[in-house]
């Protein structure tokens, strides 16, 4: 039985590393989700968005909200235990500042984006694992893990009098982030064909610095709230 779990859980981190692409992982599992799905077993859809913090930024405003959308997999352990893994295409985190100088090598566009308004938009790929109790009694489930980031691009947005300008920021950031998920889900069953939608409140709790020194000489832990709904291939 340990074995099938161990196979189960291999397999599932296999499918969703095969994904690198969006557009692969809605296919793969549009395609394969009703196929593979079993009592002990399933993939999902999951799409969302978040609000993203960092603990000691200077000359932040405030947080836009960001889209998460990925694939992600149920591996049912025993009658109140599961193993989530996921990954997220889609990691959105942006912010506001106001106001904050362009550093460039060009002193004319210094000149121009100086106190100015801007966004830094950052894109992640995801990989929460989320560890998880469910009461059957209950439409509850209670989870926590670790989340595995990857820094997809990065780009800060200046904006001033004479129009907007788009900077690579990837030099002042850490390529990777690591953290804590915790995760309450509250499951809608009795939807049309016997479907379920899980509806996620989720905290993740970043332990990294994100950015270097040269942007900020605080250490900054990524700190955000996301409301995810999942639709589970299930039989």
């Amino acid at each position: 039985m340990k074995k099938h779990y161990i196979l189960n859980l291999l397999s599932s981190v296999i499918l969703l590393y095969s994904c690198n692409v969006l557009g692969q992982a809605a296919i793969l599992a549009l395609l394969f989700g009703d196929k593979v799905a079993s009592e002990n077993f399933n993939l999902s859809m999951e799409i969302g968005g978040n609000l993203t913090y960092y603990s000691n930024l200077d000359q932040y405003k405030h947080p836009k909200i960001g889209i998460n959308f990925g694939i992600g997999s149920n591996i049912k352990i025993s009658e109140q235990f599961y193993i989530s893994p996921a990954m997220f295409f889609l990691g959105n985190r942006s912010v506001q500042f106001n106001p904050i100088d362009l550093n460039s090598d060009n002193p004319n566009l210094n000149a121009i984006y100086t106190d100015s308004n801007a966004t830094l938009n950052l894109r992640y790929l995801d990989i929460p694992v989320l560890f998880s109790y469910q009461n059957k009694s209950t439409k509850m489930r209670y989870s926590l893990g670790p989340q595995f980031s990857f820094l997809k691009n990065s780009e800060m947005q200046y904006s001033s009098e004479f129009g907007d300008l788009n900077a690579d920021f990837s030099e002042s950031m850490a390529n990777t982030d690591f953290g804590l998920v915790a995760n309450i889900s509250y499951i809608l069953r009795g939807l049309k064909n016997g479907k379920e939608a899980h509806i996620h409140a989720r905290y993740y709790h970043g332990l990294k610095n994100i950015f270097n020194d040269s942007f900020s000489g605080n250490e900054n832990n990524t700190r955000y709230f996301s409301v995810i709904i999942s639709f589970p291939f299930i039989k």
